[in-house]
């Protein structure tokens, strides 16, 4: 039965997800979830990301386009990966992170994508290695883009510091995005959260 509920979900959020804008990118779907940005200037940001990406590492660039067959452009304040094939792209990070800053995010959610198809789940007991080998692979990325890619490298691995892969910090997100959003409390468990107890 729990089967038979996730499918109707996922039928009926992709029947609502054609509701928004589309555009192609190098074969990848891109979706604008947030309607309140310049979708000529996000769509033209990813291309000159995923230049940048492709002229600089052809191999990391190969996967995210392997990997990632739809980014969701949404305002949430966050990014993350989407299995099996897809990633939410926080909109801020896209109207406003330089183009390797860009281009390293998009690394960052392909290895979670390539990781999930090998059948790891991102369970507890393996969030923060997960999260630790899709940052080396980030910093590799930026380590190649001279200075400013190290500097940038070095911010990435000291976040590894202020885990943002527990629950805990997943329940944070969840309750700012129904806050951000105005959405009702109610949608917390529809979001993976926890509503709180009543004492």
């Amino acid at each position: 039965m729990h089967s038979v509920r996730l499918t109707l979900a996922s039928l009926a959020t992709g029947v609502f997800l054609k509701l928004y804008p589309t555009r192609q990118l190098e074969g990848i779907r891109v979706v604008f979830t947030d309607l309140e940005i310049d979708r000529d200037v996000g769509i033209t940001r990813l291309k000159e990301s995923l230049h940048v990406l492709g002229e600089t590492d052809r191999l990391k660039y190969r996967q995210v386009l392997r990997y990632v067959r739809t980014i969701y452009v949404w305002a949430g304040h966050y990014s993350s990966a989407n299995p099996p094939e897809s990633i939410n792209l926080c909109s801020a990070h896209l109207m406003s992170s330089t183009q390797i800053e860009l281009a390293s995010v998009l690394v960052h959610e392909a290895v979670h994508l390539r990781i999930a198809r090998q059948g790891i789940r991102y369970e507890e007991r393996l969030q923060e290695r997960i999260e630790r080998r899709c940052i080396r692979e980030q910093v590799s990325f930026l380590r190649k883009q001279g200075s400013k890619g190290v500097a940038m490298a070095a911010v990435f691995e000291s976040a590894l510091n202020s885990p943002w892969w527990t629950d805990e910090a997943n329940q944070r997100d969840i309750e700012r995005l129904v806050s951000d959003a105005r959405m009702p409390r109610w949608m917390i468990p529809v979001m993976g959260g926890r509503r709180a107890r009543k004492s």
